[in-house]
């Protein structure tokens, strides 16, 4: 009762309402209650089901009629030169193998010691007469500058050759510093055929920035003064490197020094304004480039908006590049997902940059390159936009990418000598069944273009509702070739030595290459 002496009614139990206290236990209204979230939640888990039920129908059909394979190793061959040489690289010319290498010979007398034209075979690699492909090597104008290049500058020696749109490049170094090159360039034509050009391809000899996403740097505006300052970055982002400690926050608070991730800078006694903060979006992604003061190098933390978490990836700061329809980011030897799945490779990343990539033409693939000038490393990462995944990276010392999809590596000896017999790879296929769009004649582009990120959105959304697509992987390739028995080693005299191989992947570009690409579980080592 209350002081008037009227009666107060009891209070009601958190949670329930006035028609459930009225309800007795167990009654109607309560079990329609408790049975709610069950309902719901079959529901969901029915329709994510048959929603990757059709997403699986969709990508069988799509198969059935532009093809699949996985990515698996095919064989491997030797390419034989002349004399003992040390490869740089290798490039696909109107159906050939065009292998550039260095003679440990002072004078070099022919475009023979610089160049060799190999055919392709089904044992391997044959090699192939200077005047087979008119237009390459037996072209009158580029005799004469490859002979002036070599006479006039003593220390020239081959870098690299390049594929840039429709002209081939062959990179020379003439001196000591690394802008000491010249460059000779070929026109190639649709059908293959080449075309000499001049001495003259400098100017298209230019690599694309290492980064795809714009870079802000912070100001003395973004400053957060107060017992633990921060800097105001974006998207609720607070960073602090004060008190001797790097701190990622995701609060405006600057009461506590706390945040959602911490890590020791080398000098404990700076101020905000020492600090070099910068930042950029990768859709979902928020990329951070900090350098704290007095040290020389950058430190890369990647902010997942989504899932509220940090990481350190300093291999961000050699190359970044997103990743088709905003799926994440891609750098030398990982990536990271907007899902906030994460994977990296235990592989040397030193010097790598971007090179270039290439998409299929059904969408579904995409290959990263990433070259080191210092030494002429190439590391190949498979990217596949259905799975969300990439393949463990091919790491090679050059690569040939054909026409009908195959694609060829090599690999040079663990010191870098001279060689008759050098070890490549074989074409590694990933349509080992040919179809009427999977051949030389196929379209530029599928009409399934369309369909790879359909599917690609399905699995995410299974996950989301409690169900998860499963998909078969295929056997990695784990194959290596093994010396011919009839060489032996021998000393570093410049005799033939056998080299270690790698095979080459079928990477369709005539058809798009389907989704059969090896997959290991994450954490894996490559």
């Amino acid at each position: 009762m209350n002081t008037d002496g009227q009666a107060t009614a009891a209070p009601r139990a958190p949670g329930r309402t006035s028609q459930d206290a009225a309800s007795p236990a167990g009654g109607p209204g309560a079990g329609l209650q408790d049975g709610t979230y069950e309902v719901l939640r079959d529901r969901l888990l029915g329709a994510a089901r048959e929603l990757g039920s059709r997403a699986r129908a969709l990508d069988e059909r799509r198969v059935e009629m532009f093809g699949d394979g996985a990515l698996d190793l095919t064989g491997t061959g030797v390419l034989r030169t002349a004399q003992p040489t040390v490869v740089c690289d290798l490039v696909e010319v109107g159906g050939l193998l065009l292998c550039g290498h260095n003679t440990p010979s002072t004078e070099v007398a022919d475009v023979g010691d610089v160049f060799t034209l190999f055919h392709r075979a089904d044992e391997g690699f044959r090699s192939a007469a200077p005047d087979a492909l008119a237009g390459l090597l037996d072209d009158d104008g580029f005799q004469r500058d490859f002979t002036e290049l070599y006479r006039y500058y003593r220390s020239t020696r081959l870098l690299r050759l390049r594929r840039t749109g429709p002209c081939l490049l062959a990179v020379f170094r003439t001196g000591e510093r690394p802008t000491d090159i010249r460059v000779l360039r070929w026109r190639i034509a649709a059908d293959g055929t080449p075309a000499y050009l001049d001495a003259k391809g400098e100017r298209d000899h230019l690599l694309p920035p290492p980064h795809d996403v714009t870079w802000t740097a912070t100001t003395r505006d973004d400053h957060v003064l107060g017992r633990h300052p921060h800097i105001r970055v974006a998207d609720g982002l607070y960073v602090a490197t004060v008190g001797g400690t790097l701190t990622v926050k995701t609060e405006d608070d600057t009461e506590t020094r706390e945040g959602v991730y911490a890590e020791p800078v080398e000098e404990p006694l700076q101020s905000l304004a020492d600090a070099e903060v910068e930042y950029a979006r990768a859709g979902p992604l928020l990329l951070l480039r900090i350098r704290p003061y007095n040290e020389p190098a950058w430190r890369h933390l990647v902010f997942n908006t989504r899932t509220r978490e940090v990481l350190r990836l300093d291999g961000v700061g050699q190359a970044c590049r997103l990743l088709p329809d905003g799926q994440g980011i891609v750098f030398p030897g990982g990536y990271y997902l907007a899902t906030g799945a994460v994977r990296t490779f235990e592989t040397d990343t030193t010097g790598l940059g971007y090179e270039r990539a290439v998409q299929s033409p059904g969408g579904e693939d995409t290959l990263f390159v990433f070259h080191a000038e210092a030494d002429g490393r190439v590391l190949l990462l498979p990217y596949n936009v259905i799975r969300q995944e990439a393949a463990a990276p091919i790491v090679a010392h050059g690569w040939a990418l054909f026409d009908d999809g195959a694609l060829a590596t090599l690999t040079t000896a663990p010191v870098n000598r001279p060689e008759r017999i050098r070890s490549s790879c074989g074409p590694r296929r990933t349509s080992p069944r040919r179809t009427p769009r999977n051949g030389p004649r196929a379209p530029a582009r599928s009409p399934a273009s369309a369909i790879p990120s359909w599917c690609a959105a399905s699995p995410a959304v299974c996950r989301w509702r409690g169900w998860r697509m499963t998909w078969r992987p295929a056997r990695p390739c784990s194959r290596r070739s093994e010396p011919p028995r009839n060489e032996s080693p021998t000393p570093a005299t410049g005799s033939p030595t056998p080299s270690s191989a790698h095979s080459a992947s079928r990477w369709n570009r005539s058809g798009p290459p389907p989704p059969g690409s090896p997959r290991s579980s994450d954490g894996s080592r490559s």
